[in-house]
């Protein structure tokens, strides 16, 4: 399925999978325009993307283990949130993920959303107050922060990025908006791990497939060890404003490049 992908690519797109699913700045679309520029064929770049994406949950569960662990003893809330606040993106990519990507996977898609995201950063910068901490979080909240997670369904959004802003937007610290946006991604990606593994069972896949894949995983998952404990220590003292103007950035570039 993905013989045409060797082992540099697979470095290459491993290392920004596990920089851009973390920092809100898009895995998605990141790795939409990395696809384009290797001239991956779209089975094999969906193929690819649910490697690194496994990549992806081993990093959050080992970064964060010890963290569901204490909060399953002391606030088993916290996690029952995170659990159900997945469900509704859940369902949104379960019945309309295939139709999401054929309608909305392409260069254009990915630079409305990275601007529009962007401003979206900006507002919540100028407006939000981030005076609580995570246990103040409201079941409410959490389920309106799942809702919106289904956006990242879209490339370009950044779901670590547009969860984060509404935990914002609803009094959360950045630190405490990211961490929580972390671990609800988990029941996600579990999700999509087992439902996609699947698939590929029934799938021919040679073992130069299986290695390239194994590759870009892991190095998802070791930059993105690194790019977590960067972003909880970055979000104690900096704003999400770098991002933002990185995202208009990228998205003017990108634009300059499709219209040469």
């Amino acid at each position: 399925m993905i013989s045409n992908i060797d082992f540099y690519y697979a470095a290459i797109l491993g290392f920004i999978q596990g920089v851009t699913e973390f920092l809100p700045i898009s895995s998605s679309g990141h790795l939409l325009l990395l696809h384009e520029l290797f001239n991956f064929e779209a089975g094999d770049a969906l193929t690819f993307d649910i490697a690194l994406h496994v990549g992806t949950l081993l990093t959050i569960c080992l970064y964060f283990g010890k963290d569901i662990i204490n909060y399953a003893k002391t606030q088993p809330k916290l996690l029952y949130m995170a659990a159900i606040s997945s469900i509704p993106a859940g369902i949104i990519g379960a019945l309309f993920g295939d139709l999401i990507d054929q309608t909305f996977r392409f260069d254009w898609v990915v630079v409305i959303m990275l601007v529009v995201v962007a401003i979206i950063f900006l507002l919540v910068e100028k407006f939000s107050k981030q005076a609580t901490n995570l246990e103040q979080l409201t079941w409410k909240q959490a389920m309106i922060m799942g809702c919106v997670q289904a956006l990242a369904l879209i490339p370009g959004t950044s779901r670590s990025g547009i969860t984060m802003s509404f935990g914002m937007l609803f009094g959360l610290k950045r630190v405490a908006a990211a961490r929580f946006s972390f671990i609800m991604v988990i029941p996600l990606l579990l999700g999509l791990t087992v439902k996609k593994g699947y698939d590929l069972s029934q799938a021919s896949l040679s073992n130069h497939d299986l290695l390239v894949m194994l590759l870009g995983a892991s190095v998802a998952a070791v930059v993105g060890l690194f790019c977590i404990r960067f972003l909880l220590v970055y979000f104690q003292r900096y704003t999400l404003k770098p991002f933002a103007y990185y995202r208009i950035i990228l998205a003017v570039v990108v634009s300059l490049v499709l219209f040469l």
